[in-house]
């Protein structure tokens, strides 16, 4: 089944009996709105972009900051 263009087959791992699929169908939406160059992974520009678009202050240090903390793979 697709919501919202997305597979719910590929969100049911992610289904708990704390996180319901309602809830990861959501999150993975707002995820593909911010990843706006569709690579999976949510960089500091997009964030950026993100924070300015719903009126945060979007500096680059506090970016960087934020991605440190949230980065637990340290993939960006």
């Amino acid at each position: 089944m697709n919501y919202y263009g997305i597979n719910s087959k590929e969100l049911e791992k992610y289904v708990t009996a704390n996180l319901p699929l309602r809830e990861v169908i959501d999150f993975k939406r707002i995820f593909n709105q911010i990843d706006k160059n569709l690579s999976g992974k949510i960089d500091v520009k997009e964030l950026k972009e993100t924070f300015i678009r719903i009126g945060l202050d979007g500096r680059q240090t506090q970016m960087t900051e934020i991605m440190g903390i949230l980065d637990n793979n340290n993939s960006n």
